[in-house]
């Protein structure tokens, strides 16, 4: 074999090996997470960002229904926090799998 040949076939190995390492990649926060019929699934917030000034606003700074335990902060990873979101919880339920047409609003 010549010398461009077994560079070829090095090549080829490692963009496999490069592929199998890239194929289980993992993004923190991310997470598969399985749901069964009826689980109940928590809606949270985000801050709001005016188009004019770019500073991030509370959700809660506009008039939106709160839960009635209380606001609380729910970021999950540090990445979140780098970014600048700041997420909370919201009163709003949905329940998994189950077809809904009519979602009570929380007063």
């Amino acid at each position: 074999m010549d010398s461009f040949h077994k560079l070829k076939i090095w090549a080829l190995l490692v963009f496999l090996a490069i592929f199998q390492l890239g194929h289980g990649f993992y993004l923190p926060g991310s997470y598969p997470h399985k749901y069964a019929v009826g689980d109940y699934l928590n809606v949270k917030v985000n801050s709001l960002t005016s188009i004019d000034t770019e500073m991030p606003f509370s959700y809660y700074s506009l008039p939106f229904c709160q839960p009635k335990e209380g606001i609380k902060d729910s970021a999950e990873n540090l990445g979140e926090l780098l970014m600048g979101d700041r997420i909370e919880n919201s009163p709003y339920r949905f329940k998994m799998y189950t077809n809904e047409t009519e979602v009570p609003v929380p007063d």
